[in-house]
């Protein structure tokens, strides 16, 4: 699983609605990657951060975390 906090200033200025924005992105993220993403806000944190949570011993390929969080990072604003 993929788990997203997303904090204070961490959406574009060009996404009117923050929820809608975080909730769309999440579902394409996890139709894109195969991996069930989930989000939450949380204002005590500036921009967001960023989870992988497995419960079997493989986890996921060093290069295929790289290309998600790049997406990721992409689509939202670390710190402001």
């Amino acid at each position: 699983m993929i788990f997203i906090t997303v904090g204070l200033n961490a959406v574009p200025a060009f996404a009117e609605n923050t929820k809608s924005y975080v909730g769309h992105f999440c579902e394409s993220l996890s139709r894109e990657t195969g991996y069930p993403v989930t989000h939450m806000f949380d204002d005590s944190i500036k921009g967001y951060n960023v989870s992988f949570r497995f419960r079997n011993e493989t986890g996921i390929k060093i290069s295929e975390a790289s290309a998600i969080l790049k997406k990721i990072a992409g689509s939202f604003i670390k710190n402001r």
